[in-house]
């Protein structure tokens, strides 16, 4: 019937402070969904721009999207407060996104 193509959903997350500067050495943590159904948890760690990225394979099956959230987000001397969520670019709500197949 069909060939397979992986395809990559590459997402990254900034990190910042109140007063806006990049917060290195966070621990983020990122809920999977693949069409509205939960996948998989994963963690990634800010470098010195305050970013990280996830990078995900889809499945053999084809699924019409990904969708990323934001669980939480943990620094050695930092508090995380969620309501601080912010959206620079317009492709997400400062919380999740989703990522559709092209």
């Amino acid at each position: 019937c069909c060939e397979w193509q992986p395809v990559a959903a590459n997402v990254t997350v900034t990190v910042h402070d109140a007063n806006e500067t990049p917060v290195p050495d966070t621990t983020v943590t990122v809920s999977s969904w693949r069409d509205d159904d939960y996948w998989r948890t994963e963690t990634c760690v800010t470098d010195g721009e305050g970013q990280c990225s996830l990078i995900t394979l889809r499945s053999r099956r084809n699924y019409d999207s990904i969708m990323f959230t934001v669980d939480d987000v943990t620094h050695a001397t930092l508090s995380y407060h969620s309501e601080g969520h912010a959206e620079l670019d317009g492709d997400s709500d400062g919380s999740s996104i989703v990522v559709s197949r092209p």
